[in-house]
């Protein structure tokens, strides 16, 4: 699951396109110019290589490299981030995340 700061991190990337028709994930921590595993393409999701409280709203993007495997059914795991997104919870709940 992608914590806030990823959540964040991906809607903010297409914000800061201001309407070019390019809808990629700038390069994060997990996903770059230097490393680009499995993870990092449509599809695929990496566990993180520490524990996470999904409940707090932290600030960086965790490292997330390992174990990387196939994006769980109900979730999407779009290009450029290493976690999975809910497919059933609305874009504007997460509204509230970005702000």
């Amino acid at each position: 699951m992608c914590t806030t700061a990823e959540i964040r991190y991906y809607f903010q990337s297409f914000f800061l396109q201001q309407g070019t028709s390019a809808s990629y994930v700038k390069p994060n921590i997990n996903c770059n110019l230097t490393t680009w595993g499995s993870g990092c393409e449509p599809g695929w999701s990496c566990s993180a290589a520490e524990r996470i409280d999904l409940k707090n709203d932290i600030i960086d993007i965790p490292s997330r490299i390992d174990d990387c495997q196939p994006c769980c059914e109900g979730f999407f795991c779009p290009q450029g981030l290493t976690c999975m997104i809910s497919k059933y919870v609305s874009y504007a709940s997460y509204y509230f995340i970005l702000v």
